[in-house]
Formats: C-alpha cells, sequence, structure tokens
C-alpha cells in the first residue's frame, strides 16, 4: 500500500540478497513494479490514505532502507500509448465512452450485459473487447463494444462471487472467482472466453482472499489485492505459462 507521498514499498524476499546491487538493474525491477501497481484501479487501492501510488521504492527484506525508487518519469518506466477514447460506467450502471481531447462522453452502443441485469459492476477493454460483470457478480460477460454489440456468459458463479476482469497484452483474460467451489481464486481465460485456463497460486499466506486483481500488460506480472484477516495487502508475482496459444496452460 502507498505511504503518505505515495510511495509503494516492495519488499523481495529473494534468497540473492545481491538481486538489489546492481543500480540499473534495481530502477528497471521498480519500474516494472510501479508500472503495474499503478494500474490498480484508485478504488481498489488503499482506501485509508487515499493515496494514488506515484512512485516504487524496492528492499531487500523487510527491514533497512530503500536499495532503489522509481517515479513515473523514470526512464525505465513502460512507454503508455496516447489514449484517445477512456471508459467508464456511468451512475446508469451503462458503459460509457469518453473523448479524451474534448471530454465528451456517451452510451457505448449496444448491450453489454443482459436486459435483466442491474448495470455493470465491473469491466475492462482490450480494443474491441469488453469484459463485463454486472453489480451482481454472478456472470463474466465477454463480448464486443459497437452497434450491434456481442455477448456472452463466459463464468457463472454465486451471487458476488466474481470481480476484477483484467486483461493482458496476449489476449488473457483474468478475473477474480470467490466461489467457494472454484478449484482457484483467479481463473484465466481465453480471449474468446470460452476455454478456462487453470491458475495455480502460490506464496500467499494461509487463509488469505483475493480481492481484486490486475495483470501488467506485457502478462508477465501480476498485481493481487489480498485481504489478511480484515487487512489488505497488495502482492506483486510473476507469470508463469506452459502449454501453447492454442491449449494454454
Amino acid at each position: 500500500m502507498p505511504d503518505n507521498q505515495g510511495t509503494a514499498k516492495v519488499v523481495l524476499n529473494s534468497a540473492n540478497a545481491s538481486l538489489l546491487d546492481d543500480p540499473a538493474a534495481c530502477e528497471e525491477m521498480a519500474a516494472q513494479m510501479y508500472a503495474t501497481l499503478s494500474s490498480v484501479p484508485m478504488q481498489q487501492q488503499d482506501t485509508q490514505s487515499g493515496q494514488q501510488i506515484g512512485a516504487a521504492a524496492l528492499y531487500q527484506g523487510s527491514g533497512g532502507t530503500a536499495k532503489c525508487s522509481t517515479v513515473g518519469n523514470s526512464t525505465y518506466v513502460p512507454a503508455q500509448s496516447p489514449v484517445s477514447t477512456a471508459y467508464f460506467v456511468a451512475a446508469s450502471g451503462r458503459l460509457n465512452s469518453l473523448n479524451v481531447s474534448n471530454d465528451l462522453s456517451a452510451p457505448v452502443p449496444g448491450a453489454l450485459e443482459p436486459s435483466v441485469a442491474a448495470g455493470i459492476g465491473a469491466f475492462a477493454s482490450r480494443r474491441a473487447q469488453v469484459a463485463v460483470i454486472p453489480r451482481d457478480g454472478e456472470n463474466l460477460y465477454v463480448g464486443t463494444a459497437g452497434s450491434p454489440s456481442s455477448q456472452h456468459s463466459a463464468l457463472h458463479g454465486p451471487l458476488k462471487s466474481l470481480s476484477s476482469p483484467s486483461w493482458d497484452g496476449t489476449g488473457t483474460l483474468w478475473v477474480v472467482d470467490s466461489d467457494p467451489a472454484s478449484a482457484s481464486q483467479v481463473v484465466a481465460l481465453t480471449g474468446d472466453g470460452a476455454t478456462q485456463i487453470p491458475v495455480t497460486l502460490s506464496g500467499l499466506p494461509s487463509g488469505a482472499t483475493v480481492a481484486g486483481l490486475r495483470v501488467a500488460e506485457d502478462g508477465a506480472r501480476i498485481a493481487l489485492i489480498i485481504d489478511e484477516g480484515g487487512q489488505s495487502r497488495v502482492y506483486v508475482g510473476w507469470v508463469e505459462r506452459s502449454g501453447t496459444s492454442t491449449d494454454p496452460g
């Protein structure tokens, strides 16, 4: 979680104590952490401090001083393409688009969730693809934005069990699944939502639950918001993949 200055403290527990001794390598790693953590939606960050992440500092173990830190204008922070259109959920529960150049907004044409749904609770967009979870948290719909739009249910669970959809650059869709009957608290799906990919989480505290996630654009890192007995923490891990593009694992 960010401190009062908006700096996220990232503790690395690697057995290799020299991992951060190279200043350039340390700053590169800090930039990767910053890029991942700063993409976590504001409402999923520390609601007590109310701070948006503006920097990341790396520590080798829980004690001592920071080995290095980086801010948004660091040389190593991945470049972001200019955004011409942004999306948000209006008070009506409909997905709206925002023209960044003139601040004009309009509802996205078509229906991205069934008319019986109580509006959109969470969404993720990637090019023309949109993943939508209604406010009841029972279904994940995957489809395309536009007129007419198309959508289908890719995942179903109990009330309020699904949340926090996130695309990565490979077209993989990630979502939190808090259904006790689910094999994992995180589910990954192919871009069309047709195939679920097994996800194994390791290194989390016993009894911890995943409350939210955001995956890096390159698909190599993932930020997990973890609830440990009422305390929220952000864990950053790497994504190990197996299989092929047609049969991922």
